[in-house]
């Protein structure tokens, strides 16, 4: 569902240049004007919406009553509801859409990051084997990674930072609107204006990343072992603005990407002689960066790894 909804939304363009974006007041046209096809093209798809949200809700608020509920943010954020009192329909409402925008946000750049991992793991098996080679001598192939190893893998934390930094999967970041009348570089931005910050730009700018189109997780180091650049942390916007998921979306990305190192290689293809065929460099550009396609090999190190996987 959130696949679909996903790709509902790439047909209104990128965030913050669709016309109701620019001229606000739009959004009072009826769809049956001539010209509004953005309003007709919402109220086609606003039931898929509607159901989203609606559908998991329910299903949760199905399983507290029947007492099968497991522990999760709208079962927390329910029962905290519950314990003030009785609820309101403006309470279920809002936190109906906290869930849809964590899950729906959360879930495409989360894919998306994972995606750009695989495809650098692909085209640099040196950086993959020195980061298993750091696993190996942490976890010694008797088990997984913990969150508590993460001091004990600089080299593989620095990985995971270099792939927020190397290819953002929102390069445009999220549209923002100017609190006060500003200046910058001698232009003037009046209150009110929207912001669209390139933070992609941010994440290769050559005045604060050597090399900035390569990837290589040492610069992130500290010296002499690396080059002791900054995180990118304009990966997640800025400001009281900032992602709203950010320490959840590390935590997650950092635990996925040291579970699968720890334990797959990640290969190229072969053809009929045998020759690497590495997949291609092409992205495809929406809501999120992804690639376009990403042909590789996902096999066990060993049978040991495997059998780590199972339990």
């Amino acid at each position: 569902m959130v696949d679909e909804l996903i790709s509902i939304s790439n047909g209104l363009g990128d965030m913050g240049t669709s016309i109701i974006d620019v001229i606000p007041v739009l959004r009072h046209v009826p769809y049956w004007v001539p010209g509004a096809w953005y309003a007709k093209y919402a109220k086609k798809y606003r039931p898929k919406a509607k159901s989203l949200m609606d559908g998991p809700f329910e299903e949760v608020q199905n399983r507290i009553s029947l007492g099968t509920a497991e522990p999760c943010y709208l079962a927390n954020e329910l029962e905290t509801l519950q314990n003030k009192g009785p609820i309101m329909e403006h309470d279920f409402r809002r936190l109906k859409m906290a869930a849809f925008q964590l899950y729906m946000a959360g879930g495409e750049t989360t894919s998306s990051t994972l995606m750009m991992f695989l495809l650098v793991m692909v085209h640099n098996p040196h950086i993959q084997k020195i980061a298993q080679k750091e696993l190996d001598e942490v976890l010694g192939h008797k088990r997984l990674p913990d969150f508590e190893d993460k001091d004990s893998l600089p080299y593989v934390t620095a990985l995971v930072n270099e792939v927020f930094r190397w290819k953002p999967v929102i390069p445009l970041g999220v549209p923002h609107t100017s609190m006060e009348d500003d200046i910058y570089n001698n232009m003037f931005i009046p209150k009110g204006t929207m912001i669209i910050p390139n933070q992609r730009y941010m994440l290769s700018d050559p005045s604060t990343y050597h090399d900035p189109q390569s990837f290589a997780p040492e610069r992130f180091l500290p010296r002499p072992d690396g080059y002791g650049e900054p995180l990118p942390t304009s990966a997640f916007g800025f400001g009281r603005r900032i992602c709203p998921g950010k320490q959840l979306a590390e935590g997650s990305i950092w635990i996925a990407i040291t579970s699968i190192l720890s334990t797959f290689d990640i290969l190229p293809l072969r053809d009929g002689e045998g020759k690497p065929v590495l997949p291609t460099m092409e992205f495809d550009v929406h809501l999120t960066v992804r690639p376009k396609s990403l042909p590789c090999i996902i096999r066990p190190r060993t049978t040991q790894h495997a059998s780590l996987i199972e339990i």
